[in-house]
């Protein structure tokens, strides 16, 4: 089962301004889950930079991260 992965809020920041990110990743041709997919999230400004690394599981799906949106 994918867990949540929750990120520390900074100070004063304020939680509407985060949202969460689940992927599921599935094979184009058959539609399958694919697992084990390496799944890499950087800033658009960074791309350099990876914030969060994630793999799926089983079915396809990966755990939730909170980003400021």
């Amino acid at each position: 089962m994918p867990s949540v992965i929750t990120t520390q809020l900074p100070p004063g920041a304020n939680p509407e301004d985060y949202g969460e990110l689940r992927f599921s990743v599935t094979d184009a041709v058959n539609n399958r889950p694919v697992a084990d997919a390496d799944i890499r999230i950087s800033a658009i400004d960074t791309p350099e930079t990876t914030l969060y690394s994630l793999t799926t599981n089983a079915q396809g799906i990966s755990d939730t991260v909170s980003l400021e949106a």
